[in-house]
């Protein structure tokens, strides 16, 4: 995963309002995020105030229509990371075809600012027990706003609720926006001689596209079920 995005810009004055989440027990992807929709902790509202304008900022499944929009975002946040990994990493993006693919198994969300995406996490199951979450962008127009953090709790909460055990990433060591920020977040690295085939796989994978391997990490969050959660 190459974290792009979750920095930039200036900060706003803005409001959160956050709901309470749900225990879902033994259930699809899919079903959990449909039952999220329909509970308030489904959506995080981040309005923004100002005398110009005013941005409301949603979290929330992605829509078919939003996927077109995606690697635009994933192209603008990799320039934040121009320096610390290759022009040819910086340059892909994710296909349409994944991206349908996640959409459809409810692996996909959005951040939108007044219903039009400006960043997204991409979730991948990968292993029994663990949800990994394989890339987050917010475009840098939108950055300092909380939107990288709600993403990737908003994750890390349906995780929970779908049963898995842990959420794991990969990300760079030296990057401020990368390990410190997920480390913020309750991530920890996961010692070398207790990494899975699966994520040993991932990170030879990045080093063969041009990464530089001693500046990768995989970090792994619990999945604990948030404070007053009610049991199905």
């Amino acid at each position: 995963m190459i974290d792009r995005g979750l920095q930039a810009g200036l900060q706003p004055t803005f409001f959160l309002r956050v709901g309470v989440a749900i225990r879902v027990g033994g259930t699809s992807p899919s079903l959990v995020n449909e039952l999220l929709q329909n509970t308030t902790s489904a959506v995080v509202e981040v309005t923004e105030c100002n005398a110009i304008m005013s941005i409301v900022y949603i979290i929330s499944a992605a829509r078919p229509d939003d996927l077109p929009l995606l690697p635009s975002i994933e192209l603008a946040a990799a320039k934040l990371l121009i320096g610390h990994a290759p022009e040819s990493v910086l340059g892909e993006t994710t296909s349409q075809d994944d991206l349908r693919r996640a959409q459809r198994q409810g692996l996909l969300w959005v951040a939108l600012a007044n219903n039009v995406p400006v960043g997204f996490a991409h979730v991948d199951v990968i292993e029994p027990s663990s949800a990994h979450l394989k890339e987050i962008d917010v475009h840098p127009q939108h950055g300092r706003r909380g939107l990288g953090t709600r993403l990737v709790l908003n994750v890390c909460a349906w995780a929970a609720m779908a049963g898995y055990q842990t959420v794991t990433l990969t990300t760079f060591r030296d990057v401020e926006w990368n390990m410190p920020f997920y480390a913020r977040l309750g991530f920890r690295e996961i010692p070398a001689d207790q990494l899975s085939e699966v994520l040993l796989s991932i990170l030879r994978d990045e080093t063969r596209r041009g990464l530089d391997p001693a500046r990768r990490v995989a970090m792994e969050r619990l999945c604990l079920l948030p404070v007053g959660a009610m049991h199905l």
